[in-house]
């Protein structure tokens, strides 16, 4: 476990790529280790070692802002947090919540957040990411704190909705956008139900904000503890990415 948010429904979207990317890289150095200067396959091995090296380092460093994004939401709006951490589909089944933040060139559509939208084969009310069944897709565009913050509760509020209402909203959905270009936004029609959830956290998000921002670390404070890696809860090594 890297997260502090495993156990609950909202979890670090990158958790299980960086223990992979870990784990390559282990397996990588070993094979170094255990090659001499004559084999032919050494300089190969090293290559692969740097690249996944770099890749490893640039997904703890994703791990990192989306770990302090999910804490900031916390401590800021501990209702929505536990509302989210706690959602259930129409069967009653527990939704996992999968946030990611990625930076703007890695973002798949030009929107600042993306909720996906998808059913599970053979099952209308559960929900299906890449993640697998019952589970959520929310990227966040890694941006300023506060705006970040803004656009994960944004994200939230179409999740609360859809989770629960998962087949009659894409029934609305496909009639209501199926005349909508890609390049429009969707999901946001004035009686869009999904956008009116968003609306609603949103303000009440902003309300909650005002009394409970305070309790927010120190934009300086939080910085030091990404270039530390203090949002880890323990070290990656020996951790099994099955778990």
């Amino acid at each position: 476990m890297l997260s502090m948010y495993t156990l609950g429904n909202i979890k670090n979207g990158f958790e299980k790529d960086v223990i992979k990317a870990e784990k390559a890289k282990s397996a990588l150095k070993s094979l170094i280790d255990a090659s001499t200067e004559s084999d032919a396959s050494l300089g190969m091995l090293c290559l692969q070692y740097t690249l996944v090296k770099i890749k490893s380092t640039d997904l703890r460093k994703l791990f990192q802002h989306t770990e302090a994004l999910i804490n900031d939401l916390r401590t800021v709006h501990p209702d929505l947090f536990n509302e989210i951490n706690s959602i259930k589909d129409y069967h009653g089944n527990r939704t996992d919540v999968y946030v990611r933040v990625l930076p703007e060139d890695q973002m798949n559509v030009l929107h600042w957040g993306t909720t996906n939208l998808e059913q599970t084969n053979g099952d209308v009310h559960t929900y299906q990411s890449r993640y697998g069944s019952q589970a959520v897709s929310v990227v966040i565009r890694l941006c300023g704190r506060m705006k970040s913050l803004h656009l994960l509760v944004h994200e939230l509020g179409h999740v609360k909705y859809q989770v629960p209402n998962l087949a009659s909203y894409v029934e609305y959905f496909r009639e209501a956008y199926k005349y909508t270009r890609e390049n429009q936004a969707f999901g946001h029609k004035d009686e869009d139900p999904s956008n009116l959830s968003s609306i609603y956290e949103l303000e009440r998000f902003n309300m909650v904000f005002r009394a409970r921002k305070h309790l927010l670390i120190s934009s300086k404070k939080q910085k030091q503890r990404l270039s530390k890696g203090e949002y880890f809860v323990k070290d990656i090594a020996g951790v099994d990415p099955s778990d």
